[in-house]
């Protein structure tokens, strides 16, 4: 089970790294606490974990949008931006779909 928790750690670790960049420390606290909610063998915090993950996709996909609006604005490439943004969307979404898996979700009750 703790191999299919790793990839989510990683997530976590990097959006906590993305708000760090942008000096937002109670979001980026925020996101490194968020895998301590997996200590807690309910179901509702697996839940509140798989949507707080799906969310962190999303959020990965947003910010490639507005990268690329201000890329193309600026006149500066953007292709290797938005493919790297949509791959730790990918990442992190693959990440949530693997708690979803039934060795994850028979721990929590």
């Amino acid at each position: 089970m703790f191999r299919r928790i790793i990839p989510f750690i990683l997530s976590a670790i990097v959006i906590a790294a993305h708000f760090l960049r942008f000096a937002n420390l109670p979001l980026m606290a925020l996101s490194l606490l968020i895998p301590f909610l997996l200590l807690i063998k309910k179901r509702w915090a697996l839940l509140t974990v798989q949507a707080l993950t799906v969310a962190g996709g999303l959020f990965w996909i947003k910010v490639a949008i507005d990268n690329l609006w201000l890329r193309l604005a600026v006149g500066e490439p953007w292709v290797r931006m938005v493919a790297i943004l949509l791959a730790v969307s990918a990442f992190t979404m693959w990440s949530a779909w693997l708690l979803s898996r039934p060795a994850v979700a028979e721990k929590y009750t």
